[in-house]
């Protein structure tokens, strides 16, 4: 068998290799051809060594099939895995284009490209997220462009299936140095420390692809590899309508969200990137802080509107309970000015029909004190007609109430009686009338 790096015109499988498309850290790809089912098919290589035995080989190929599970348009599907004379190699979907890379040779994309871009990527990420995959090494070379403008995402979890496992070697070749630098600009923090990553990690990645489609640049472009690492760690992201001041605020917000040190300040997910890149693409306006925001506002707004009706509220009753309580005052001290001899100019506008009997009593009393004995006498007639009930009950002793009682209510004029003077409250009163007193 050929080496890996020269098997154009030999035969894997049922595979026939046509070309070689290119070669990395994770092993040289070719285009090749599908005898048994009449298609161009992606055919990468993997690194001499990379698989140590059988056991290994069986567990690459379990995690293989678990990614060949990933069913999106915008994902490059693996077919198949197998072995031939010690070479290993993996079968994949030929998607006809170029790379993201390549395309951004010639400088930065409009906005609404990078939109189209970003959205469909987010998309597939998302896809394989709910799975419970993550891709690991998002970059512009693992990102393919068709001409009609459809992506797709290469290389769907390699990185991963090379690297994990204690039976797994790493080669350290230029080559695979090569592939490091072009791949340590659009890890996140979390990567480069070790830590457990998850699809936070990609959308960190999402921010730095995005950030490069817009400006040229990459958000973090230090020459050296330590100060580059130091500059995802610690460094904040230069907002990249600084170096591209058409971009939108939309657009602005969104990659900087992605590119948040701390995964909890980032995107929690890729749908959420697609839905802010597609607002932003189709209408011009980022949606993601109404979202968060709008609840929070309508649940102010709702506050404020109690809050002012219940102060109306409330002084509206203190209003109306202060005027009740004036007035009360205010017919409390007219009626204890009668009793006690003051005129206030009041006592000559008190009617029948606002004041109860006693307080009628004592206007009486001061009338006749004052000598006005006969417009007091006309109004105690009235006084009396309307409360000769409370008369019986409260001013004639028992044998005058039998004696009004026997005459059908009628009394004599001879002993008409007008009140002059209320001695105390409750029903000691005097009376005044022709001849007696």
């Amino acid at each position: 068998m050929a080496a890996p790096s020269q098997l154009v015109g030999h035969t894997l499988g049922h595979y026939c290799i046509l070309d070689r498309i290119g070669a990395g850290g994770m092993g040289v790809v070719y285009r090749a051809y599908d005898t048994r089912l009449d298609r161009d098919v992606v055919v990468k290589v993997l690194p001499q060594g990379a698989l140590l035995d059988h056991k290994a080989r069986k567990r690459f190929r379990k995690e293989a099939i678990a990614l060949a599970k990933l069913n999106h348009p915008n994902i490059a599907t693996i077919y198949d895995f197998d072995t031939q004379d010690e070479t290993d190699f993996l079968v994949m979907e030929y998607v006809a284009g170029t790379t993201l890379t390549e395309m951004l040779r010639a400088g930065a994309l409009s906005e609404k490209q990078t939109c189209a871009i970003g959205e469909q990527a987010a998309k597939a990420l998302d896809c394989a997220h709910v799975t419970g995959l993550v891709h690991r090494d998002f970059k512009p070379g693992n990102i393919m462009i068709s001409p009609t403008g459809h992506v797709k995402l290469l290389d769907f979890g390699i990185s991963v299936l090379l690297k994990s496992g204690p039976q797994l070697v790493e080669t350290r070749t230029a080559s695979a140095f090569h592939e490091l630098a072009g791949t340590l600009p659009y890890m996140s923090p979390e990567q480069l420390l070790g830590e457990p990553v998850d699809g936070r990690c990609d959308i960190f990645a999402v921010g730095s692809v995005l950030y490069e489609v817009a400006t040229g640049q990459l958000p973090f472009n230090a020459r050296t590899l330590p100060g580059l690492i130091d500059e995802i760690l610690h460094k904040p992201a230069v907002s990249p309508k600084t170096i591209n001041h058409r971009l939108s605020p939309g657009l602005t917000t969104i990659i900087l969200k992605c590119l948040e040190k701390d995964p909890d300040n980032r995107y929690q997910s890729a749908k959420e990137i697609a839905l802010d890149l597609r607002h932003v693409a189709t209408d011009g306006v980022y949606l993601a802080p109404v979202r968060t925001e709008q609840p929070y506002v309508r649940r102010r707004r709702a506050l404020s509107i109690f809050t002012v009706a219940m102060i109306a509220f409330f002084v509206l009753l203190s209003v109306f309970t202060v005027g009740r309580w004036r007035a009360h005052i205010k017919g409390r001290r007219s009626r204890t000015g009668i009793l006690h001899g003051r005129d206030d100019g009041r006592a000559d506008q008190c009617s029948g029909q606002d004041q109860q009997p006693a307080g009628h009593l004592a206007y009486f009393s001061h009338a006749v004190q004052r000598g006005a004995q006969t417009a007091s006498a006309d109004r105690a007639r009235t006084w009396r007609r309307r409360h000769s009930g409370w008369i019986r009950r409260k001013l004639l002793p028992d044998k005058t109430r039998a004696n009004h009682g026997a005459t059908g209510g009628r009394c004599d004029r001879s002993q008409r009686m007008v009140p002059i003077l209320r001695a105390r409250p409750g029903r000691c009163l005097r009376f005044a009338g022709p001849g007696r007193s």
